[in-house]
């Protein structure tokens, strides 16, 4: 009977991306608790093949509200727009649509396929839109799984207002991760599932704070 593999050495993409992230936690050093000012619209991590707007990004390219963003096979990206930080992972198409109100700023998510983890400050509503499911941001933390049939959402911290495209929102509350998964059907609980705290407190590092759970 073959030996499962210890979490250490699973090759799984799931686990991969834990320990990427924990490298960068751990050595990042001074870039842990960065400054509350330093919300530069900024990548702070890049792997493998990804695009802005379809031209191959680099370290020192901006992001903007307007912008898409695609993550190949061996994609990652980390960045900074304003006050909220974000964490795709590898097979993402991600459209970040301008507040209404001030085109500087994200009003929208609009996730067409893949993951994300993402922290958002305190203040103004976000809201985030994948094909089954739809989601108002106030001050959260969040993982997000789409594709055109499912979406998968996790509450890690904070409230949203959540609903389908075109239905009424209802308001969701979580102590500490709380998952929904939602289909053309509707949406129901779920549990927990391919992220970690460790994820959260990396991505909120990249501005300068920490997740509901470490204050």
């Amino acid at each position: 009977m073959n030996t499962p593999p210890k979490p250490d050495n699973c090759t799984c993409p799931i686990h991969q991306d834990r320990r990427r992230i924990l490298r960068y936690a751990l050595a990042a050093g001074g870039l842990l608790w960065l400054p509350a000012d330093a919300h530069a619209s900024t990548i702070k991590r890049l792997e493998g093949m990804v695009a802005i707007n379809g031209r191959k990004a680099l370290p020192d390219t901006p992001v903007r509200p307007g912008d898409v963003i695609e993550t190949g096979e061996d994609g990652r990206i980390a960045f900074v727009v304003g006050k909220d930080a974000y964490l795709l992972r590898s097979n993402t198409r991600l459209k970040l649509e301008a507040d209404t109100d001030n085109n500087a700023l994200i009003g929208s998510l609009r996730v067409f396929t893949g993951a994300l983890i993402a922290a958002f400050g305190r203040g103004r509503r976000r809201q985030i839109v994948t094909p089954t499911l739809t989601a108002g941001i106030r001050g959260t933390g969040i993982y997000l799984e789409a594709s055109a049939e499912e979406s998968y959402f996790c509450l890690c911290y904070g409230e949203v207002d959540i609903g389908q495209p075109g239905g009424p929102p209802s308001l969701f509350t979580a102590g500490h991760h709380a998952g929904k998964r939602s289909t053309l059907q509707g949406i129901q609980d779920a549990p927990m599932i391919n992220h970690s705290d460790v994820e959260n407190i990396f991505v909120e590092s990249l501005v300068g704070r920490k997740p509901d759970f470490l204050r």
